[in-house]
């Protein structure tokens, strides 16, 4: 019938559970369909013996009753209705020929959606809480919802059991697969911090703004960064650029009045370049408290991943590191032009390995950017360089059959320094940049 999602077709029937003379099911029924773009009374439901006629059936005898009907008098083919739309376990007992919807809710219910840190991706989903004194109603504090996205729900982890809108901001069941006209999400008015109420006695959402994103502020305070969410719950990140001098290399998180820090405020300092720093943190209106990189040459001037994680309370600061690498120097267009072109631009695969098969017509030193690199500078942002400490190449191409070798990279500048590489031969090479573990292999093949 036309409270269901299964409609007037006989085909998609839904098959009740037998239990002795008792049959029951647990669907969604409503009181309106939307009928040429404008909503309208249910006609109701009925029950069939097969899927592949109308006839016979039992309709409503009056009063909730079992009648058998098998055609004829049209005056009674009556069908059954519910007073609102909801969430019920239907039962047909043929012992007392009663029919009986007993409101229902579901054990487990989840929200996902590209508005959400699941994505659309029904493994992820977020779980929320069913209220311990009522059974009815399911809640998420603190759940991130982007403006950008849209998201709806569902009680099994499948996407082919959702709960969606009802084009009035409720929820309405939809047993179908995604993509039809009735598959309408909800959307966010404005990207923050949520909390989601869902309550089965009208299937009614309710989405309570509670909060902008946390905010970093940064050299000397003078750079604001909005918080993303990441696909980690309760996870954000924000890339921050981390200055030198009087307190450029400084930074804080904030979120409206109040502050996430440690117990007092901390210097970082890293003794490797792939180092992370990861700290614990409190929230509340002590926003004097910050961290500050330790101002030297090879940390500071550059751009940081810092990340927050309000669940676990954890900050980590790691050196920012994007997916798309160039190399830039003598034998790869000059260091002149800063427009790093395609040609020499390399992107970091699942495991962070960006590979280039480039053939050089010129000798000489070169090095490799990231996307994070600031201005039209050589020494600012995400730069990659040669691992020497004494101030000359690692390795140059000598004669003989020595065409393949790996080296440590440096992620930072050593003590002012700019090391590099050198070709000293021309040729077609294969140069291989492990990103995550710091290392580059250079071939030559031709």
């Amino acid at each position: 019938g036309d409270v269901s999602f299964v409609g007037w077709n006989n085909n998609n029937a839904i098959k009740m559970d037998k239990n002795g003379y008792i049959f029951t099911k647990d669907v969604y029924l409503n009181t309106k369909v939307k009928k040429d773009g404008s909503y309208s009374d249910a006609e109701g439901f009925k029950f069939l013996l097969q899927n592949t006629s109308f006839d016979p059936a039992y309709v409503n005898g009056g009063d909730n009753t079992l009648a058998y009907y098998n055609g004829g008098d049209s005056n009674k083919d009556i069908k059954f209705k519910v007073d609102k739309s909801g969430y019920y376990t239907v039962t047909a007992d043929f012992s007392t020929g009663k029919v009986t919807f007993t409101p229902a809710a579901p054990d487990k219910f989840y929200i996902w959606g590209d508005a959400t840190s699941a994505g659309w991706d029904s493994a992820k989903a977020i779980q929320l809480d069913q209220d311990q004194n009522d059974k009815f109603v399911f809640t998420k504090k603190g759940i991130s919802l982007k403006k950008e996205g849209e998201y709806k729900f569902f009680s099994d982890n499948h996407e082919y059991t959702s709960y969606v809108n009802d084009g009035n901001g409720n929820l309405v069941f939809f047993d179908s697969p995604s993509g039809t006209d009735k598959d309408k999400k909800f959307t966010v008015d404005k990207s923050g911090i949520y909390n989601l109420t869902v309550n089965f006695d009208d299937c009614s959402l309710k989405a309570d703004f509670v909060s902008d994103y946390p905010k970093v502020w940064s050299n000397n305070k003078s750079n604001t960064y909005t918080m993303t969410p990441t696909a980690v719950e309760n996870e954000y990140k924000a890339t921050a650029y981390l200055g030198q001098g009087d307190h450029a290399h400084d930074f804080f998180i904030y979120q409206g009045e109040e502050a996430y820090h440690e117990a007092d405020f901390k210097q970082i300092a890293f003794s490797s370049d792939s180092e992370g720093y990861s700290g614990t943190v409190t929230k509340d209106k002590k926003t004097g408290l910050g961290w500050w990189i330790s101002d030297d040459n090879r940390q500071t001037n550059r751009l940081y991943d810092i990340t927050l994680n309000t669940a676990t309370n954890k900050v980590t600061v790691k050196f920012a590191q994007g997916k798309n690498f160039w190399l830039i120097g003598l034998p790869f267009g000059g260091y002149t032009p800063f427009n790093k072109p395609d040609i020499y631009k390399a992107t970091a695969d699942e495991n962070g390995v960006a590979k280039w098969i480039v053939t050089t017509t010129a000798t000489g030193d070169f090095k490799i950017c990231g996307e994070h690199t600031l201005e039209d500078a050589f020494w600012k942002g995400e730069w990659y360089y040669s691992n020497a400490t004494n101030g000359i190449f690692d390795w140059s191409w000598s004669t003989g059959n020595n065409y393949s070798q790996e080296f440590d990279v440096k992620a930072f500048i050593p003590n002012g320094a700019d090391y590099k590489w050198s070709l000293n031969e021309k040729g077609t090479f294969e140069i291989v940049f492990d990103t995550k573990n710091l290392k580059i292999k250079i071939s030559k093949t031709k």
